[in-house]
């Protein structure tokens, strides 16, 4: 029997910050400033009674918005990872996604709650960073926005119509072999994305921009031999890269 909960965050949300300085960068004209959030909405597991998980799934919502650049992002590009027990002596790091390879152009990404272009109707890019205005091309103030629901952990399977490569569950130890026993485990959940011009070169090389804003969310998976249960609670962090 498979048994599956989902249970709100409480938190999971990062802001921006930036490695010793407090998040914005000076440029030769302006003031360069990245936030970086991630928000962890849901968590759940899907396992049999007797403890063994047949996949972990998350919810989540990141937003990577940028103002005051002196060169204009033209496309950007999502590396996520995970980490396993981040706190153990043995934690686990998978990347499951690196777009590194293929930066997307920003006006190719797909409006809000459409699907017509690059991502899904959660994915979405804006010339400005009030509004939801559709981004046309590179642009020196604006935002990227995922929303995503992922199985992140598999029993050696895919994710199906999910993430492209999630991690083999069998390489941690989230289950809980003994009867009657329970095992918690914390994941953490880190998205970099990265900046580009429009002729494929990092930005950020003292040019008024900013390379990458990186964002995580920490939820715990609780494993119940014989009765499945999942929690999820909330901290967050993020650095920015320069």
């Amino acid at each position: 029997m498979q048994r599956r909960d989902y249970i709100k965050t409480a938190g999971g949300i990062a802001t921006a910050s930036v490695i010793g300085g407090a998040g914005l960068f000076a440029s030769t004209g302006s003031v360069a400033a990245v936030q970086s959030g991630l928000d962890i909405q849901d968590a759940s597991a899907v396992q049999t009674d007797d403890g063994q998980v047949s996949y972990v799934e998350v919810a989540l919502t990141h937003r990577l918005q940028w103002d005051g650049f002196d060169k204009p992002v033209a496309k950007v590009a999502y590396v996520d990872q995970i980490i396993v027990a981040p706190n153990s002596s043995t934690p686990f790091t998978a990347t499951i996604y690196d777009g590194r390879n293929n930066p997307v152009d920003l006006e190719d990404f797909s409006e809000k709650n459409s699907s017509d272009g690059w991502g899904g109707d959660g994915e979405y890019a804006s010339e400005d960073p009030n509004s939801y205005t559709k981004a046309t091309g590179p642009t020196k103030a604006g935002f990227v926005n995922a929303d995503i629901n992922w199985k992140i952990l598999t029993d050696g399977g895919g994710g199906g119509n999910s993430v492209e490569s999630p991690a083999d569950l069998n390489n941690t130890s989230i289950e809980e072999p003994t009867d009657g026993e329970s095992n918690s485990t914390s994941i953490t959940y880190k998205k970099t994305v990265y900046l580009y011009d429009d002729n494929g070169n990092l930005l950020g090389n003292d040019d008024g921009t900013v390379q990458s804003a990186v964002a995580e969310g920490t939820f715990t998976v609780t494993i119940n031999n014989q009765d499945a249960t999942t929690t999820s609670g909330g901290s967050g962090s993020s650095t920015v890269g320069t």
